[in-house]
């Protein structure tokens, strides 16, 4: 994960018991080569670093459904 926000994250990391590591401080050329522009957005980021799917959008409705078809998997 990552946070554009770099105010409290470990705090908040550990208030929502993730178990994903969250990177804060990207460089400006990493958020601008994926287009990160706000949160939250979902990429699924081949081994070569290519972006094979970008969702912009919380875990619900139609953009829930889309992840959950495409990952197979119930995301709940």
């Amino acid at each position: 994960a990552v946070s554009l926000d770099t105010t409290n994250v470990e705090e908040f990391v550990r208030e929502s018991n993730m178990a994903m590591p969250v990177l804060s401080q990207v460089p400006d050329e990493v958020l601008d080569s994926y287009k990160i522009e706000g949160t939250p957005q979902t990429f699924v980021v081949a081994s070569d670093g290519r972006v094979l799917k970008k969702w912009v959008g919380s875990f619900t409705g139609s953009v829930g459904a889309e992840m959950e078809s495409f990952f197979g998997s119930s995301l709940q």
